[in-house]
């Protein structure tokens, strides 16, 4: 059950709007992806660990990030798949703005929309629950 005084993921979404409008160069644009991630990130786990009742921690090389979307990818749940897949897309997009020098800005848009496809399916499955309640 959340807690009342939980961070609310979606306002770091808000953050990467911010950073996308107040600037086209290129360290706000890959900040701006970065929020975008890690918003949609925290609100997938949150959601997988509240719905399936369990909590996902790093084992050897595996970060909580891939076996988070391999957990969603591999789901019986055709909606689960879907958001491992968009998931999977923002972390490729969340790599490339904080580890590569050749940035691909046309990034920054397909973020931005594939993050708020995220909270409207996680919005979606919180409503009408695919994971049968204990």
């Amino acid at each position: 059950m959340k807690n009342i005084l939980d961070f609310n993921w979606k306002t770091l979404c808000e953050v990467g709007i911010l950073l996308s409008n107040y600037s086209n160069k290129e360290q706000y644009e890959r900040s701006a992806i970065s929020r975008f991630y890690y918003a949609c990130y925290n609100l997938s786990k949150d959601y997988y660990e509240n719905t399936h009742h369990t909590l996902l921690s790093s084992f050897g090389l595996l970060s909580t990030h891939q076996i988070l979307i391999n957990k969603l990818e591999d789901s019986a749940y055709d909606e689960e798949r879907e958001l491992g897949g968009y998931l999977r897309i923002l972390r490729d997009y969340r790599n490339n703005a904080d580890y590569d020098k050749k940035f691909h800005n046309k990034n920054l848009h397909t973020s931005k929309k594939v993050s708020k496809e995220i909270i409207q399916l996680l919005d979606k499955l919180y409503n009408n629950p695919v994971v049968p309640k204990f």
